[in-house]
């Protein structure tokens, strides 16, 4: 490859990695630099959503718990919150959050 394709490479990936997150991709773009953009925002979705997936999925384990003891410890360690506290701030991760909340008050 030759040292210009290499840098035109550089930039547009730079450009799509600076412009991954703004609320609109800006006019004017470059057809190969719409692409990139679009594809990095897409992978950086998948990335956010899988991890909030991940936090979720994990505070379902609550429910699995057997002993009184260990729940008194998730309460006590503010797992629960420290959790809820990473995830987006939604009416349904509230939601699920007083849930959690209402089932460890039982113990």
């Amino acid at each position: 490859m030759r040292k210009e394709d290499l840098e035109f490479d550089r930039n547009l990936i730079l450009k799509a990695v600076e412009l991954h997150n703004v609320y609109k991709i800006p006019d004017g773009l470059s057809e190969k630099e719409v692409l990139l953009v679009k594809l990095v925002r897409d992978a950086e979705v998948k990335r956010v959503r899988t991890a909030n997936d991940l936090r979720l999925f994990k505070l379902t384990w609550i429910f699995d718990v057997n002993f009184a003891v260990t729940l008194k410890a998730i309460r006590e360690r503010a797992y629960v919150e420290k959790t809820i506290a990473a995830l987006p701030q939604t009416g349904d991760i509230q939601k699920v959050y007083h849930h959690i909340m209402n089932y460890l008050s039982r113990f």
